[in-house]
């Protein structure tokens, strides 16, 4: 605690004062403590004798809460105090913007006392009591936020907000059911809320297994789709001799060529070096035999690991399976629709219409003539597969969002 203490005879600095007798406070004071420097702050625990005078403490008083002091001699505790030190930290504006969202200092501030509460370690695991409003929170002000300021923006600028904010409202509430609030899992949280794309959070937060080796081949293979995905993408955006549509949907395969396929697997096998459970999220989709299998197993398992949490498994202990299903590809479906038509201004339905025949395609898939037509195995059921997820992607990516939104895009891109 000494190395990270400055002698309170140094002026014009503020101060960030922590319960010195908290492992986790002093732990993230010291891996801060750079941070805390460049900010003109200074670190001190709330036993020390001036800090006790400052703030009024009587001896034996318990501390409930961080303190901030600033250099004009304001002092400020709580979650109010974490947002006052992020306004001196450049990188930390995307947090401070956030904060001004109406309803997010509510949020913000009973996480903390929650947070607060329950920080001290018994037996070397550490406790969080769970709240919905607080889990759900951010999944219903992020996507609100978005869309009360879309018509402010372009299309595409609106996509983006939306899909963001829906993906950082899921992580939140994956992380916060996950999470135990031990202080020895800090830098895991971080690696999961921001390094992470992913919504296995029991799984990654939990795993401690052995780290595994990745081959040239892996890598090499990985990198390769990077750089397709980039090629095809760029092309698209330059090359005018193409149709709109057809520029559109080759641009949406080099993006998820580019991101799912490529980067996010990089990720993984960085993770999986460091011994941390983090499969690819996309599990080589095309080589499915049934539908069941390409969207519960190999598409985008991200998606599908929080519908499956979420949505089927709540649904299938009340109601028979089918119907839990059902609910998972409309809740699908809502969700793109949500991103995809309501930037682009039309084609509201489409993409839920979209995720209805990919239903329907399972349960014919699963009937006793299809098995006897060999639709669920082997090349046919592949290609019965394939017809119905490729077959009408036009619904999914409507003309309208490919020119209101996608071409708009891309038009961005190209211009840098």
């Amino acid at each position: 605690m000494t190395e990270i203490t400055k002698q309170t005879g140094e002026n014009g600095c503020g101060w960030v004062l922590i319960d010195g007798e908290c492992p986790m406070c002093v732990g993230l004071a010291g891996r801060l403590a750079g941070v805390f420097d460049r900010s003109g702050y200074c670190v001190a625990p709330q036993q020390t004798p001036w800090v006790r005078e400052r703030l009024g403490l009587t001896e034996g008083e318990p501390l409930t809460e961080l303190r901030v002091l600033s250099p004009s001699g304001q002092v400020v505790g709580g979650a109010d105090a974490i947002v006052f030190v992020a306004r001196s930290v450049w990188w930390a504006w995307p947090f401070v913007a956030l904060t001004h969202l109406p309803g997010v200092m509510i949020i913000l501030r009973a996480f903390y006392r929650r947070f607060a509460a329950n920080r001290h370690c018994i037996s070397n695991a550490c406790y969080v009591r769970r709240s919905k409003p607080i889990a759900w929170g951010p999944l219903v002000l992020l996507p609100a936020f978005a869309i009360a300021v879309g018509q402010l923006v372009s299309p595409w600028i609106f996509m983006w907000l939306l899909a963001f904010s829906i993906y950082a409202g899921c992580k939140w509430l994956t992380w916060y059911q996950a999470s135990s609030g031990c202080c020895s899992r800090c830098g895991r949280y971080v690696q999961y809320l921001i390094c992470w794309p992913g919504m296995d959070a029991h799984r990654f937060l939990n795993s401690t297994g052995p780290r595994t080796r990745v081959t040239t081949v892996q890598w090499a293979w990985s990198i390769f789709k990077v750089a397709i995905g980039c090629g095809l993408f760029f092309t698209a955006s330059r090359f005018d001799g193409l149709g709109a549509f057809a520029s559109g949907m080759i641009a949406i395969v080099g993006l998820g060529l580019l991101l799912h396929f490529g980067l996010f697997e990089i990720l993984a096998y960085f993770f999986q070096m460091r011994g941390i459970q983090a499969a690819p999220i996309m599990r080589r989709p095309f080589c499915s035999t049934t539908l069941g299998e390409f969207w519960g197993r190999r598409w985008n398992t991200a998606f599908s690991d929080l519908l499956r949490q979420h949505v089927f498994s709540p649904l299938s202990r009340r109601v028979n399976p089918q119907f839990a299903t059902v609910a998972s590809f409309v809740a699908s479906g809502l969700v793109h629709d949500l991103v995809i038509s309501l930037p682009a201004g039309a084609g509201l339905g489409q993409p839920t219409l979209y995720f209805l025949i990919q239903a329907l395609g399972v349960f014919v898939q699963r009937t006793a003539v299809a098995k006897a037509m060999g639709l669920h195995r082997g090349s046919v059921g592949w290609a019965y597969t394939m017809a119905i997820v490729i077959g009408p992607l036009s619904l999914l990516f409507t003309p309208p969002f490919i020119v209101r939104v996608v071409l708009p895009f891309m038009s961005w891109i190209a211009a840098w």
